[in-house]
């Protein structure tokens, strides 16, 4: 696997080339460093770049395909200006990339939550991930740099013991499964609750009812026998309802009494 030291020889080696370019010829500098890459059908001494295009380097066919033999015996100063421009210009604006690249791919690997890597250098807000053994299983854990002094620091894990610079970031896997689970706990609570609501509810209308209507028999007769049979009829109907609260209803010959679950 590729090292932060791996990345950092090869961009040592692409900044030595691209601090010995190949010697311009047919552009500028300034055309060089604003990506002018394109050719050109007629020479402008106004434009930074002067190579010609492939079509335009003078030789014919036989030349083109068979290389420079006895027909070769002079070259066109446009086939000079083509080849020794463009190779001059393409190498050493590939070599500039290569260095560009070379050098944001070391970064990322800091960043962008690379393996640890010892030789790598890492900023505030910088992550790696860690895999070690804990009880037998191996463990992939996510780290971010929170740490800010000194700007950088080499060779401190994560996993060092006692080390202050960096802190563990939850998987995101891990965080929505939690906050599912504590959803899915508001919602019971939340259900729950309103169930007991409701049947709270339903039990103090139904109590209501009930005493309304004791109360119209009790305007029709006294005969408190036939109070009590009609009590029992009523209460057979709520009866269901009421003990799954755990209380109930008490009836007796002196009255009628509601017991609540504590």
């Amino acid at each position: 696997m590729a090292s932060q030291n791996d990345l950092q020889n090869i961009k040592s080696i692409v900044s030595g080339l691209n601090a010995n370019r190949i010697a311009a010829l047919g552009y500028t500098n300034e055309a060089f460093d604003a990506d002018d890459a394109d050719g050109v059908m007629v020479f402008n001494i106004n434009a930074g770049n002067n190579i010609p295009k492939e079509t335009c380097t003078d030789y014919n066919t036989t030349v083109q395909q068979k290389g420079v033999q006895t027909q070769g015996a002079s070259i066109p100063r446009r086939a000079w200006n083509h080849y020794i421009g463009r190779a001059s210009y393409n190498l050493n604006k590939l070599v500039q990339t290569a260095g560009k690249m070379a050098a944001y791919i070391a970064s990322s690997f800091a960043h962008n939550c690379f393996e640890y890597d010892s030789t790598a250098k890492y900023r505030q807000d910088d992550c790696c991930y860690v895999i070690y053994e804990e009880n037998g299983v191996w463990v992939r854990a996510v780290y971010r740099r929170i740490g800010g002094n000194p700007d950088e620091i080499v060779n401190i894990s994560p996993l060092a013991q006692g080390q202050t610079e960096w802190e563990i970031v939850p998987e995101s896997a891990v965080v929505q499964v939690a906050a599912a689970v504590m959803d899915y706990i508001d919602a019971r609570i939340t259900e729950e609750a309103q169930i007991r609501l409701n049947k709270a509810n339903a039990l103090s209308q139904a109590i209501e009812e009930l005493l309304g209507m004791i109360a119209d028999l009790r305007n029709q007769t006294r005969d408190h026998a036939v109070m009590l049979e009609f009590i029992l009829q009523v209460l057979s109907g709520y009866f269901d309802f009421i003990t799954t609260e755990g209380g109930g209803f008490f009836v007796t010959e002196t009255g009628c009494y509601l017991v609540a679950r504590k």
